[in-house]
C-alpha cells in the first residue's frame, strides 16, 4: 500500500476512534440526565436529547481536524501560557498533543500490518454512513413530493385557528398549511419554512380537535424538532455502528 494512502487510512481510523469515544461520553451524560429527569416534562427531556444531538453533531465535525493540527496547537500556545503562569493549562494541552501523536503512530502501524483489513473496515463505515445519508435524502425528497401535490388551505376557519395557535405558542415564522388527498396523519417538517400537511378527512373534524392538532404540530415547529431530526440522522450517519447514537 502506498505511503500516502496508508497515512490517510491511519488518520481516518484515528478520527473514527476518537470520535466514537467522545460520542460515548456525550451519550452517557445524556442517559444520566434523562434518568435524573424521569419525572420532568417531555419538553425538558426533549431539550436534553436535542442538546446531546447538537453536541454529537458538533463533535463529529470537530473530529475531522487533522491530527497534525492537534499536535501543533499545544506547542504554539505552551509558551504564552507558561509566561502567564498557566502552567497547568499548557501541560494539559501538551498531554493532549502527545495523545494524538501516539494515536496517529499506532494507527499507522496497524495500517502497515493489516492494510487490507483496515481499509475494508473503513470502506464498510463509509458504506454505512452513505446508507443513512441516502435515507435522509429520500425522506427530504418524499416530503417535497407531498408538498408539491398538496393543496393550500384557504378555509377561513382553519386559518383563524392556525393564527391563534401560533400566537399561543409564540411561533413567529410563517407556517404553510396544506391538505393532502392521501389518508395521511398530520405531518410537519421544515426548518426555515415549516409546513403542516393535513389529511383530507380533517375538514370533518370538530373545532376542538382541529385546534389540538394544530397546537401539537406547531409545538414541533416551535421546538425545532425538524432540525433535531436532521442532526440525529447526521450523528447516526457518522456513528451508525454505535448503538447509543440510535438510542439517542
Amino acid at each position: 500500500m502506498p505511503v500516502v494512502t496508508s497515512a490517510k487510512v491511519a488518520w481516518a481510523l484515528s478520527v473514527l476512534y476518537s470520535g466514537a469515544l467522545r460520542a460515548t461520553v456525550v451519550i452517557a451524560a445524556a442517559w444520566i440526565a434523562l434518568r435524573l429527569l424521569r419525572g420532568a416534562s417531555a419538553a425538558a427531556r426533549s431539550a436534553v436529547c436535542a442538546a446531546a444531538l447538537v453536541a454529537l453533531a458538533t463533535l463529529q465535525l470537530l473530529r475531522g481536524v487533522p491530527l497534525g493540527w492537534a499536535a501543533e496547537i499545544p506547542a504554539a500556545v505552551a509558551g504564552p501560557f507558561a509566561t502567564l503562569g498557566a502552567v497547568g493549562i499548557a501541560s494539559s494541552a501538551a498531554a493532549a498533543g502527545a495523545h494524538y501523536e501516539s494515536l496517529g503512530r499506532v494507527s499507522e502501524e496497524l495500517v502497515t500490518t493489516y492494510p487490507r483489513v483496515l481499509a475494508a473496515l473503513l470502506a464498510l463505515w463509509a458504506a454505512g454512513a452513505a446508507a443513512v445519508l441516502l435515507a435522509l435524502g429520500r425522506g427530504a425528497v418524499a416530503a417535497r413530493r407531498i408538498a408539491a401535490r398538496s393543496a393550500a388551505m384557504h378555509d377561513a376557519g382553519w386559518l383563524r385557528l392556525l393564527g391563534e395557535a401560533r400566537a399561543a405558542l409564540g411561533v413567529r415564522r410563517p407556517v404553510r398549511l396544506l391538505r393532502d388527498a392521501a389518508p395521511w396523519t398530520p405531518l410537519t417538517w421544515g426548518v426555515r419554512r415549516p409546513v403542516i400537511v393535513l389529511p383530507a378527512a380533517a375538514d370533518g373534524w370538530p373545532e376542538a380537535h382541529r385546534r389540538a392538532v394544530l397546537l401539537h404540530e406547531l409545538a414541533h415547529v416551535g421546538a425545532a424538532d425538524a432540525l433535531a431530526g436532521v442532526l440525529a440522522r447526521l450523528a447516526c450517519a457518522a456513528l451508525w455502528f454505535h448503538p447509543g447514537a440510535w438510542w439517542l
